[in-house]
């Protein structure tokens, strides 16, 4: 994916990494809410976001580490939510084992997630799904 963004940008691979901020979806009732999430507030906006935990928008894959380095220092000054790193050899598995949890999570409903790691069915199909994504031969 890097390299079709560099290519596509026409800048140098070291000027690149991928990374990942908040969901963001419009407001429906398919997907669950916060208890503490005021609904008045909820019932104006336009679009909903969840940020990762603790306090975190935005996650780099630190294959750039200077890059990413440079990066956070900027989007951390906004003192609201900051900015994590996700060790590089993650990146090429991150987005097959991530997306198959985000259609599982789908296939569940949207229910808060405590619910959606108890169902006995699905949660475990994921796993399976998940380990034999990453028993793939592109990763050996």
């Amino acid at each position: 994916m890097e390299k079709h963004y560099a290519h596509t940008m026409r800048i140098a691979l070291t000027r690149l990494f991928a990374g990942i901020s908040m969901l963001v979806h419009q407001p429906t009732s398919r997907i669950s809410l916060p208890e503490a999430a005021d609904k008045n507030k909820i019932a104006k906006a336009d679009l909903l976001f969840a940020y990762f935990e603790p306090k975190t928008g935005f996650l780099a894959f630190n294959t750039q580490p200077q890059l990413a380095k440079s990066f956070g220092a900027i989007y951390n000054a906004n003192g609201t939510l900051g900015f994590q790193s996700i060790p590089a050899f993650v990146a090429p598995w991150f987005m097959l084992v991530n997306m198959l949890h985000f259609v599982t999570w789908h296939v569940d409903g949207w229910r808060p997630f405590e619910q959606f790691r108890a169902n006995t069915v699905l949660w475990p199909l994921m796993i399976q799904a998940q380990m034999e994504n990453l028993t793939l031969p592109r990763f050996g």
